[in-house]
C-alpha cells in the first residue's frame, strides 16, 4: 500500500519530463497590520454569522437578541384586545388599530391620549413597551405585561408604581426624562447607539447599528476583524479581547472544598457597562473606566453591608464578592451567548464547590430542595416581578439586621423569627463568616456622620483582602475625618481606578491646601472616571498662577469635562454641571443662570436648578429674585424640603424671622433624615427663645443620628447661657 504513492510520483515525473519545471510556491502573504488611523466600524450581526454560525445559533432568541424589537403581532406579548386597567383614578385601555398596538390613557383630569407602541422591550419575566413622543423621543411605558405563566401570577397588566400615583409632571412619569429610551435605555438594549441629541431643538435623532444587543455590543465594532480576518493579529481589532489566557481553569485538588484558579485570569469589562449602575460620560471608548464611572456603595443604592437595595444591575455587588477577588468572571458561570447559567441549581455551584462538604452541617437544613443561592444570593424584586439574586455571594449576617437595618437571608424565609434567633443558630453551628461585619457597621456609622467607624474605614483602604468596591467606598467616606489624609493618599495611588475614584470624592471634602495636590495629580490619571471625579472639584483654582505645564493639564481636563456634559445636555444634571463650570471657572454668572433657566424650563421638577439659580441671585444681592425663583420651585420642584430650607434661609437674611421659622420647620418635618435641616432649624428656634421646642427636635435627631458629634454639639449649644 505504501508503494502506490511512489509509483504514481514516478509516472508523473516521466509524463512531465519534457515540460517546464513547476514554479516554486509563493510564500504566504505577510501578516497585515491595520493602519494606525483606521477606526473599526459596526457591520451588523449578519456579517458575523457568516463565519460564526454556532455562536449565532446560541445567541438567537436569547434575552440579548430580544432586548428590543419592532412592535408587531409576532413580538407583542401583551393582551391588546381592548382590556382596561385601572390605576388609581386613571384608566388605560390596551387595544389594536389594524396591526398597530395602542395604549389609550384617560388621566384623572379627564384628558385622554392615545400612545402608539413602536417597540417591545424585553421578554421575560415582563415586557415593556416604547411609545412615540415629540422630538424623536421614545418613552418606556409604566404599564407593563407580566409574561410569567398564569399559575405564577403572570399573564396580566400591571403598573410599575402600584403604591403611588405618579402625576404627568413627575420625573418618574413615563412621559418624562427618567423613562426616556434615547437617554436611559438605548445604549444597553441596542448596538452602536448614537443618541443624536440636539440641545438647541431639545430633540433626538437617535440611530443604532443593530436594533438589539448583538455581537458587536460585547466584542466591539467588527469591520477591521473582517478586513484583516486572515491575520494573526485579528483578535486585537476589537475594543474587548474576551479570550482568557491559555491554560486558565478551575481545579479542585484532593481534600479541597473549593476549586482554585490555575493560571491567570483577565477581568474583562465587556459586561460591566450595561450590568452596572453607572454614569455615562457620553464620550470615550466603551472600556468601563473610560466611558463610564461605576457607582460606589451609596446609601440610596445599597444597604450599609453592601447588599443590593435599589436597581444596581449586578456588577457593583459582584465586585464586592470573594469570587471576584479569587478571579471568577461572569462567563465562568454564564454562557456568553445564551446567557443561561452553565448548570442548573446546585450543580452550577458544584462545578467549583464540593457539595458533599457543604451538606446539612453547613446549611443547617435537611430540605433537599434548598439551593445554595437561597442563602448566598437572596433575591430582591425589581420592576414589580423581576426577582434578581444578589451577586455579593455573602454569608447571611442576621445580627446586622438589628444593628444597621440590613436584611438577611435567614429571616427572608423564617419570617416568624427574629434576627437574634437566626444569629444564635448560626453562632451555635460555628459557621465561617464572610465579609467582615465590622465593615458594614463602619459604613453605617459613616453614613450617620459618626466618627466611631473611622479606624475601620482606614483599615479597609490598606487591607489587601478587602474588595475593590468596599475599598473604594471606604476611601470616598474619609473626607470628613481630619486624620483621613493618609488613607486618601494611599487610595489615590491604588492600582484599581475605582479605588482612586473614591479617593477623589473624599479629597474634594478636604481643606483647600490639602486637597489641591491630590486632586490636581489625578488630572493626568489614565482613567477618565478618576479625572472626571477630580476636575469639577478644582473649579475656581487660580489657573493663571500655575506653571504652563499645569495650565495645559488643567485646561485639557476642563475641556474633557465640558465635552462630556455637552454630550449629556439632555439631562438636567449636565446642564447644572455646565452652569457650575461657567460660574466657578469662567466667572460668567449670566451664562450660568441661562443654563439653569433652561433646566427649569425643560425639567421643572429638577430641584437643584432652583437652588443654584437662587444662589446666583443671592450673590448679586437680588433677594427679590431669590424669593421669586424659590417660590416657583415650591410649586414645581420634586424636593419641597430643600426648597423650604432655602426659603427659610432667605427670610433669615431679610430679618423676617416668623417666615424663616415657618419654612425651616417645613424643611425639617418634610425630611428629618437630612441632618442639616434639623441643625439649622434648632439654631433658629434658640435664636427666637424657643429652647424647649429646640431641645425636643434635638432629641428626635439624637435618636436618628446616634453618636453624631454635630447633634451632641447642639445639646451643648442649647444648654449654654
Amino acid at each position: 500500500m505504501r508503494a502506490i504513492p511512489l509509483i504514481l510520483t514516478a509516472l508523473a515525473l516521466v509524463a512531465c519530463k519534457d515540460e517546464k519545471p513547476a514554479p516554486t510556491p509563493e510564500p504566504p502573504p505577510a501578516k497585515v497590520e491595520p493602519k494606525q488611523e483606521e477606526v473599526a466600524e459596526f457591520i451588523g450581526d449578519k456579517a458575523c454569522a457568516s463565519c460564526h454560525s454556532e455562536q449565532t445559533k446560541l445567541w438567537t432568541n436569547s434575552h440579548h437578541d430580544l432586548a428590543l424589537q419592532q412592535a408587531n403581532p409576532g413580538t407583542v406579548l401583551g393582551d391588546f384586545s381592548g382590556v382596561e386597567f385601572k390605576y388609581f383614578e386613571e384608566t388605560a385601555t390596551f387595544r389594536k388599530d389594524g396591526d398597530k398596538h395602542i395604549i389609550e390613557v384617560m388621566y384623572r383630569d379627564g384628558t385622554t391620549i392615545n400612545y402608539e407602541v413602536v417597540n417591545t422591550f424585553g421578554v421575560e419575566p415582563l415586557q415593556q413597551y416604547l411609545v412615540k413622543q415629540i422630538g424623536g423621543r421614545l418613552q418606556a411605558s409604566s404599564y407593563l405585561w407580566d409574561t410569567r405563566p398564569k399559575e405564577q401570577g403572570g399573564q396580566r397588566w400591571y403598573h410599575l408604581y402600584p403604591d403611588e400615583y405618579i402625576e404627568r409632571t413627575d420625573p418618574l412619569h413615563w412621559t418624562q426624562i427618567q423613562h426616556n429610551w434615547n437617554s436611559n435605555c438605548a445604549e444597553c438594549h441596542s448596538t452602536g447607539v448614537d443618541k443624536g441629541y440636539d440641545q438647541e431643538r431639545h430633540a433626538y435623532d437617535t440611530k443604532y447599528a443593530v436594533e438589539d444587543v448583538s455581537c458587536e455590543a460585547c466584542h466591539g465594532p467588527g469591520s477591521l476583524h473582517v478586513k484583516y480576518g486572515a491575520s494573526a493579529v485579528a483578535e486585537n481589532h476589537f475594543i474587548y479581547d474576551l479570550k482568557q489566557p491559555k491554560g486558565r481553569h478551575w481545579q479542585r485538588k484532593p481534600g479541597e472544598r473549593i476549586a482554585s484558579l490555575q493560571g491567570e485570569t483577565k477581568q474583562n469589562d465587556s459586561c460591566a457597562p450595561c450590568h452596572a449602575r453607572r454614569i455615562d460620560f457620553g464620550v470615550g471608548n466603551y472600556e468601563v473606566h473610560d466611558r463610564f464611572r461605576l457607582a460606589l456603595l451609596e446609601e440610596r443604592l445599597y444597604f450599609a453591608d453592601g447588599q443590593i437595595k435599589d436597581e444596581v444591575f449586578v456588577q457593583g455587588s459582584f465586585l464586592q464578592s470573594r469570587m471576584h477577588h479569587a478571579g471568577v468572571t461572569c462567563v465562568d458561570c454564564h454562557d456568553p451567548h445564551t446567557l443561561k447559567t452553565k448548570g442548573e441549581g446546585n450543580a452550577l455551584c458544584g462545578s467549583c464547590h464540593d457539595l458533599q462538604a457543604f451538606g446539612p452541617t453547613h446549611t443547617m437544613h435537611e430540605d433537599p430542595k434548598l439551593q445554595c443561592v437561597d442563602c448566598h444570593m437572596p433575591k430582591r424584586t425589581y420592576m414589580g416581578v423581576d426577582a434578581r439574586g444578589d451577586h455579593q455571594f455573602a454569608v447571611p449576617r442576621p445580627q446586622l439586621s438589628s444593628e444597621i437595618g440590613a436584611p438577611n437571608a435567614c429571616n427572608g424565609c423564617h419570617t416568624d423569627k427574629t434576627p437574634k434567633w437566626a444569629q444564635a443558630a448560626i453562632d451555635a453551628a460555628k459557621l465561617e463568616k464572610s465579609k467582615s461585619e465590622y465593615l458594614g457597621i463602619a459604613f453605617h456609622q459613616a453614613r450617620l456622620g459618626q466618627p466611631r467607624g473611622f479606624d475601620a474605614l482606614a483599615l479597609a483602604v490598606s487591607n489587601p483582602n478587602v474588595s475593590v468596591m468596599d475599598k473604594a467606598t471606604a476611601a470616598s467616606m474619609m473626607g470628613p475625618f481630619p486624620t483621613g489624609m493618609q488613607a486618601i493618599a494611599e487610595a489615590a495611588e491604588h492600582k484599581d481606578p475605582l479605588v482612586r475614584q473614591g479617593a477623589m470624592i473624599a479629597a474634594g471634602q478636604l481643606p483647600p491646601q490639602q486637597r489641591m495636590g491630590t486632586l490636581f495629580g489625578a488630572l493626568s490619571d489614565p482613567s477618565r472616571g478618576v479625572r472626571m471625579a477630580a476636575v469639577s472639584q478644582l473649579f475656581g483654582a487660580p489657573i493663571v498662577q500655575m506653571p504652563k505645564a499645569q495650565q495645559e493639564i488643567f485646561s485639557k481636563a476642563i475641556a474633557e469635562f465640558e465635552a462630556s456634559h455637552k454630550a449629556n445636555a439632555d439631562r438636567p444634571e449636565s446642564l447644572l454641571a455646565l452652569s457650575v463650570l461657567e460660574l466657578q471657572h469662567r466667572k460668567n454668572g449670566e451664562a450660568a443662570a441661562n443654563l439653569l433657566k433652561t433646566a427649569i424650563d425643560r425639567y421643572a421638577w429638577f430641584t437643584q436648578a432652583y437652588i443654584n439659580l437662587s444662589d446666583i441671585y443671592r450673590g448679586a444681592k437680588r433677594e427679590d429674585q431669590v424669593l421669586a425663583v424659590l417660590e416657583q420651585g415650591l410649586k414645581h420642584a420634586a424636593d419641597k424640603s430643600t426648597i423650604n430650607h432655602a426659603l427659610g434661609l432667605a427670610y433669615v437674611r431679610l430679618g423676617q424671622k416668623d417666615d424663616a421659622l415657618k419654612y425651616l420647620k417645613a424643611a425639617y418635618e418634610g425630611n428629618p433624615a437630612e441632618l442639616g435641616f434639623g441643625y439649622v432649624y434648632v439654631v433658629a428656634l434658640k435664636d427666637e427663645g424657643k429652647v424647649a421646642e429646640a431641645k425636643k427636635v434635638v432629641e428626635e435627631m439624637a435618636g436618628r443620628f446616634e453618636g453624631n458629634p454635630q447633634v451632641e454639639g447642639l445639646r451643648g449649644f442649647l444648654n449654654a447661657p
